[in-house]
């Protein structure tokens, strides 16, 4: 697991080492993050960008976790370019064609401690899935 801003990355320096043996070594990658202006934290496209750079040669499953406070209807209206992002710029560097899924949690800003509480239990299902596939 990286915590970006645990770990102090900075976009501005070189990619810290211990990112890159983490991703040269990972079969998939799980991106958990708040939607801001249909999109990603700019702090995780900049980390993407340098990730990429020089490919992810073992993904095969790419995860994206989000909470978004608009509906599911303005998000689609929107384009859901925080998807887009993920299956363009990041699956063609992966060997073969990667799966990926989407798991969102749509108007956050209205839910309910149980909606909230059902959506966690869907990633941590999912999770387990590619933690148990493994073998």
């Amino acid at each position: 697991m990286i915590d970006l801003y645990a770990t102090g990355y900075d976009p501005w320096l070189p990619f810290p080492c211990d990112h890159r043996i983490a991703l040269d070594t990972a079969d998939s990658l799980v991106m958990v993050h708040p939607t801001w202006w249909t999109s990603q934290p700019a702090i995780l496209l900049a980390w993407i960008a340098q990730a990429v750079e020089s490919g992810l040669p073992l993904v095969q499953s790419l995860v994206t976790v989000s909470t978004n406070g608009g509906s599911l209807l303005a998000n689609r209206l929107a384009g859901e370019s925080d998807a887009r992002v993920i299956w363009r710029a990041v699956g063609p560097r992966c060997p073969g064609r990667p799966r990926h899924r989407r798991l969102a949690l749509y108007g956050l800003d209205r839910s309910t401690p149980r909606a909230r509480t059902a959506f966690l239990d869907r990633v941590e299902h999912r999770i387990a899935g590619l933690v148990s596939s493994r073998g």
